[in-house]
């Protein structure tokens, strides 16, 4: 009976023992997984270990840099800011207004390149001497005669007119302005009378300024002194630094109502400091206007070549590049005593 139960316990150990054992040694008795192997890593969370690894090596390596010695920059070595480059060697400074005196005398009919015989003729024989007796009369009437031949020759020029040179330049530098810049036009002719103020135009009345120009007519004579003198009750600028104005004269004679345009310049000066006074010639009768430029302490320019009227009116409005003022002549700088003159 002993035996019989200690064989059975032995029988037991055995059977438990190999259930035990096998599945150890990869053997799966009744088709029972008794030692489950793990499943493999999907692809997300293999990307996300990657990500952590260069995280991990990214800090590292911030981390060592930061230990490094930092590289200065010694203030020496900075290089100095340039000046911006100058125009003012050839023109004033731009201003936000820029008031425009045309003369429309009636001689601005006449061509621009107008025989310079006529024009002696004109200036030699004036009508009239008031001689009496007859043959003062006579002497008049025939001086009269003279000077009305001249003048009809030059009425009738074959050539461009003055005016018309001087609208197609006022045109051109109204469509060369930039946006913040004003443009005042006046014209003068009548003697007793004010300039007349054709309009103040700013960017969104570029249109109204041509027009303006192209409608410009003639009238009278040159009352020079008297549009100068009126300049400062036409314009709120040139009485304070930071409110400069740039007042361009254009002009083909001299002042015949008169007037001392050259005290009234100094008299514009003392009025408005501020002022840049520009005195364009077209014609070598309104050479004698160099005293305005004189009595301001602004330029004079003699426009030699119908081409130049344009760039000078630029100039005189403070309007050139400054590779434009570079290309300039040395002999006209900032007093633009022009070496024509």
């Amino acid at each position: 009976m002993i035996r019989t139960v200690l064989w059975a316990l032995f029988f037991c150990l055995v059977f438990a023992g190999g259930a035990l054992l096998l599945p150890a040694c990869g053997l799966r008795p009744w088709g029972i997984d008794a030692c489950q192997t793990p499943a493999p890593p999907s692809p997300i969370s293999l990307a996300a270990e990657r990500q952590a690894e260069l995280l991990e090596i990214r800090n590292d390596l911030l981390a060592t840099a930061n230990l490094a010695p930092q590289c200065r920059i010694e203030e020496a070595s900075i290089p100095e800011p340039s000046e911006p480059e100058q125009t003012a060697d050839c023109q004033p400074p731009r201003s936000a207004e820029v008031l425009i005196l045309v003369d429309v005398s009636m001689s601005m009919r006449w061509d621009f390149d107008a025989d310079p015989a006529l024009l002696a003729k004109m200036r030699d024989t004036p009508p009239g001497t008031g001689q009496g007796g007859l043959a003062g009369m006579f002497a008049d009437m025939a001086r009269q005669m003279e000077y009305d031949a001249a003048r009809t020759q030059l009425d009738n020029g074959p050539g461009i007119d003055r005016i018309d040179l001087a609208r197609s330049a006022l045109v051109d530098l109204g469509r060369s302005v930039p946006a913040d810049v004003e443009l005042n036009l006046l014209s003068f002719a009548e003697c007793g009378r004010p300039p007349q103020q054709e309009g103040r135009f700013g960017s969104a009345s570029r249109d109204g300024y041509e027009s303006a120009v192209r409608g410009l007519g003639l009238r009278g004579n040159t009352a020079l002194a008297e549009a100068i003198g009126a300049v400062p009750n036409l314009t709120q600028g040139g009485r304070a630094s930071d409110q400069p104005v740039n007042v361009v004269i254009l002009s083909d004679g001299e002042d015949n109502c008169s007037g001392d345009p050259c005290a009234a310049a100094r008299a514009l000066k003392a009025n408005l400091p501020y002022a840049s006074v520009s005195v364009i010639s077209m014609a070598e009768a309104a050479n004698a206007n160099a005293c305005i430029a004189d009595g301001a302490d602004g330029s004079f320019f003699r426009i030699t070549d119908i081409e130049d009227l344009t760039r000078r009116l630029r100039q005189a409005s403070g309007l050139l590049s400054a590779e434009e003022c570079a290309a300039l002549p040395a002999s006209e700088g900032p007093e633009g005593k022009d070496s024509n003159r």
